[in-house]
């Protein structure tokens, strides 16, 4: 892959994406995982997997909140105020990150 590829996929899984070329969801509990198949000409596997993996662990927390906003905004779910409008406002920084990766 070359690094282009590597970022684009990065950006993708960063803004929901679940399964990339470079990145898999693979646990019960939501994480995601490196494939290990992924190699650039000018890094180590090793250097390369462990910076994808610090943008994996950052793209599971972005799944979480993700899954947090869809949780307190369901019409079904009794919450507070305070909570739907905290989830509105991560609901909008989440759209506006798509929105920056995807013009």
């Amino acid at each position: 892959m070359t690094e282009t590829q590597i970022v684009r996929e990065t950006l993708w899984m960063l803004s929901g994406a679940q399964n990339t070329f470079v990145y898999m969801h693979v646990h019960q509990n939501g994480s995601l995982d490196v494939r290990d198949n992924i190699q650039v000409l000018h890094l180590t596997p090793e250097c390369l997997f462990s910076l994808l993996s610090t943008f994996a662990v950052a793209g599971q927390q972005s799944l979480s909140l993700q899954k947090f906003v869809l949780s307190v905004l369901d019409p079904q779910t009794e919450s507070t105020q305070t909570l739907q409008l905290l989830s509105l406002l991560c609901l909008v920084t989440l759209r506006n990150i798509k929105h920056c990766c995807h013009p």
